[in-house]
């Protein structure tokens, strides 16, 4: 399909320009300030800060709005988070090269003092109130720019891949085909992410080895402002093309059936309009729409999956920094830590390759818990290696190495399940407000691994978090398991009621039929269709 295609293009462009951001924008910040890591670790916070509390705010946006206006927006936050910390950026690079301005003293100008090293450093040596606002404005920028470009490519994503992909399985008439197109969707989705993974550094170094910060930062912009500008094009040429699936019928976006308050709103007096009014805009809220979304994913049985991923995110085994780190410091050269990597995301490619054709025959649930079974598995063996190894040399590191490895198999490949069952499970109504629950759920975990690597940093104390990262592996599985015996696949079947605009049906791509077969019903409403003529 044409369709899917250009989606998947969409997809891979725009990936790559967030993966070569993210590769570039810590190392340029400190190139900068090369004598701490306080900016570093101040923009890492930022975004997932930035995500944990305002995602909640747009949730029930993205299932309310047109969809097309909704991705336009994102992208045009991007674009103006993108913008604002270049400004801060180029601000930086430019004080950096000018220099501190000297103060005069009794005897003349002073020397001029030596290039600032740190953020704090450089606010402490601007001593004109001119300068000092400048630099101040542009730290502001800088951190304001990182938590929106992390909420909107956040609110992107849910849109895109949890909202716009299983409308579009929807071109397909049969259950079977539909639910076939869904995983085939998602697993090459996730296998984009992968090679972008391992490509973008690579591209992103390149760059930063042959040329200056100031050519190489520009590089960065230019590539993820051209792949935002790409998107745009492509999706806009997706949602032409598909408008008979993606358009949202006029009554969701009149009277707001996404949101169960505003629902609330239409069938309560009008004397209480007015408090209801108040409780429907404070639910949007940071603090009040995180509640709000609690409260309906823990009504939901979409709970334990989502529970069940994020408790994942806290692995400092695979491809975090943490793991490279204590790789590096156990002795093995940057070349070998660089194979584990690249070794990690072929393992990565290759569950996404088979979990389509597995999942065809067990069903996406049951694949999913068995994807997770490996990881869990792989992660208590990779532990017991661990505790024996006398060097990460020997042959017990090895194969502790190979149980890493292996564990990142099941890891892709369950997070292709995980998704389908949250698209094909969560009504269309509910999907922005459980996916954002979702992501706020994974940055607060985040933010969680973030402060216990930075508690206990030392290589010995590395033992530690790999126990706590396979604990919270085996209580994801635990999750999926009670999931599994409770609903089993009955909520990985593409359902028939879609919102789609009324007297519009799925799509038969082979004659562009919207009648549907004979003597059956529609996915619209339970009125029998006529036979075909």
């Amino acid at each position: 399909m044409a369709g899917e295609t250009v989606l998947l293009i969409s997809h891979f462009l725009t990936r790559f320009g967030d993966r070569t951001w993210m590769f570039s924008i810590p190392l340029l910040l400190y190139a900068l300030f090369p004598g701490s890591l306080l900016v570093v670790a101040l923009y890492a916070f930022s975004q997932n800060i930035g995500k944990l509390l305002m995602t909640p705010c747009f949730a029930d946006s993205i299932v309310r709005h047109n969809r097309l206006s909704i991705v336009t927006a994102s992208i045009g936050a991007e674009i103006l988070a993108t913008v604002m910390s270049s400004y801060a950026v180029f601000s930086f690079l430019l004080f950096q090269r000018e220099g501190p301005v000297a103060a005069p003293g009794p005897h003349g100008p002073h020397p001029p003092p030596s290039r600032p090293e740190s953020i704090a450093e450089a606010l402490e040596c601007a001593k004109e109130p001119l300068v000092k606002m400048w630099l101040w404005s542009a730290v502001v920028l800088l951190f304001t720019g990182a938590a929106m470009m992390e909420v909107a490519a956040t609110v992107r994503g849910i849109a895109v891949c949890r909202d716009w992909v299983p409308q579009m399985a929807l071109a397909y008439t049969e259950g079977r085909e539909r639910q076939a197109s869904l995983t085939r969707l998602n697993s090459w989705m996730q296998r984009l992410d992968l090679i972008n993974d391992i490509g973008c550094p690579v591209v992103a170094g390149l760059v930063m080895v042959f040329t200056n910060l100031s050519v190489a930062y520009l590089a960065v912009v230019g590539v993820n402002a051209g792949s935002f500008i790409l998107e745009y094009l492509l999706l806009r040429w997706v949602y032409s093309e598909k408008e008979h699936l993606l358009q949202r019928s006029a009554d969701v976006e009149a009277h707001g059936e996404s949101s169960p308050e505003a629902r609330d709103v239409e069938e309560e007096p009008q004397s209480r309009n007015c408090c209801l009014f108040m409780v429907g805009w404070m639910h949007r809220l940071p603090l009040f729409g995180l509640c709000n979304n609690c409260r309906v994913l823990l009504r939901s049985p979409m709970l334990l999956p989502v529970i069940a991923v994020v408790l994942l995110y806290f692995n400092v085994m695979g491809s975090s920094s943490m793991f490279l780190a204590w790789l590096r410091s156990q002795g093995l050269p940057e070349d070998e830590v660089g194979l584990a990597r690249s070794a990690g995301a072929i393992a990565g490619v290759t569950g996404t390759l088979l979990f389509p054709l597995v999942s065809g025959m067990w069903g996406v649930a049951k694949t999913s818990w068995g994807c997770l079974l490996i990881e869990g598995t792989s992660l208590t063996v990779a532990m017991i290696f661990f505790s024996a190894m006398p060097t990460i040399r020997s042959w017990l590191g090895l194969c502790f190495l190979v149980c890493v490895v292996m564990s990142r198999l099941g890891l892709y490949a369950f997070d292709i399940g995980q998704s389908q069952i949250l698209q094909t499970g969560t009504p269309p109504r509910l999907r922005g407000l459980i996916n954002a629950q979702e992501q706020s759920l994974i940055a607060a975990q985040s933010l969680i691994l973030s402060i216990a690597c930075a508690i206990w940093n030392k290589p010995s104390q590395f033992g530690g978090l790999a126990l706590t990262s396979t604990v919270c592996c085996l209580m994801g599985l635990l999750c999926m398991t009670v999931y599994l015996f409770e609903y089993g696949e009955r909520h990985c079947k593409m359902p028939d009621e879609l919102l789609l605009p009324k007297g519009k049906g799925p799509v038969d791509e082979n004659n562009g039929d919207t009648s549907t077969e004979t003597g059956t019903q529609s996915p619209i409403n339970n009125d029998p269709q006529p036979p075909k003529v």
